[in-house]
């Protein structure tokens, strides 16, 4: 797990995608299924075709800072670790780039179809 400690500044949920921007200038968006955990317990299976019934439990995170993120390279998937102990767990989606983490110096992770992770570093 790396260790961050930023903010989630602000959250967007559409049908399609979740978006959540750090106070340190990541930016993660999430274009497949997630879920939100709490206490080892699934508090929801957010599936983005029913985002009314789930962006608010990320609108909520709104504020919370993120205090680590680990990325499976292997198995393509992340998860955000909350202060609050919240987890949020993104599972690499066989046919879709499941998600993409950005951070402002440049460096891109972008999950592949099936598993695995893509990794562009900044130029220097």
């Amino acid at each position: 797990m790396t260790a961050v400690s930023a903010d989630l500044s602000d959250a967007v949920v559409t049908p399609f995608m979740v978006e959540l921007t750090l106070a340190d200038g990541t930016l993660i968006q999430i274009e497949s299924r997630w879920s939100l955990w709490e206490s080892g317990r699934n508090v929801v299976d957010g599936r983005i075709k029913d985002f009314e019934a789930t962006k608010g439990h990320i609108l909520a995170l709104v504020g919370t800072v993120v205090v680590g993120i680990l990325v499976e390279e292997q198995a393509g998937s992340m998860t955000i670790q909350f202060e609050n102990g919240m987890l949020l767990e993104v599972l690499a989606d066989p046919h879709f780039e499941a998600w993409n983490l950005r951070r402002k110096d440049g460096m891109l992770l972008v999950s592949l179809p099936g598993g695995g992770v893509n990794r562009w570093r900044p130029k220097e």
